[in-house]
């Protein structure tokens, strides 16, 4: 499946695109909409209907999925990876141990997040089909207070319209 990628600086230009590529006939699964946070994505869910994705969710569910693919996932002696485990004498029910949830257990030893490390954000964009250039790009535009519209098919001519729709609405760059 191609795609068309699209970077933003307004919410209005964003919400604008969404609803004139959903009135073209574009839903949700040909739709992707990629923000820094919930703050920069709340606005476009609520008045588009589209699920927009945070880009710092995508990184932690990443690392999680990563974790549980290697067994790392809960160690006894790190409380589950820091959702909790064996109570101690603090009181908290957690580990004395334990990280905090999204650290796991690399970042917790280098006292490094995963989804805060560039490779961790974009191996989770190259998980959601973008080259490395793509996700190297729109890592970059995010990081920026930026969001990132996408548009999937395997309709080249449906691809040009939602080129055009991106350009009339302000997109300040296409990947």
């Amino acid at each position: 499946m191609s795609r068309k990628i699209a970077v933003f600086q307004k919410d209005e230009d964003v919400i604008e695109t969404v609803e004139e590529l959903q009135r073209k006939g574009f839903g949700q699964e040909h739709l992707k909409v990629l923000g820094k946070d919930h703050e920069h994505t709340r606005r476009v869910e609520e008045e588009t209907g589209i699920d927009a994705e945070e880009i710092q969710d995508l990184a932690e569910t990443r690392e999680e999925q990563d974790a549980t693919r290697t067994g790392l996932a809960a160690p006894f002696f790190l409380g589950g990876m820091g959702t909790g485990g064996t109570s101690h004498a603090s009181g908290t029910g957690a580990a004395p141990y334990a990280p905090a949830a999204g650290v796991g257990l690399f970042g917790w030893l280098t006292g490094k997040r995963y989804s805060d490390d560039d490779e961790g954000i974009g191996a989770a964009l190259r998980a959601l089909g973008l080259k490395k250039d793509e996700a190297h790009e729109a890592r970059e535009a995010v990081r920026a207070g930026d969001i990132v519209v996408m548009v999937e098919s395997d309709d080249d001519a449906k691809l040009d319209e939602a080129e055009a729709v991106y350009r009339s609405h302000n997109a300040t760059r296409l990947l």
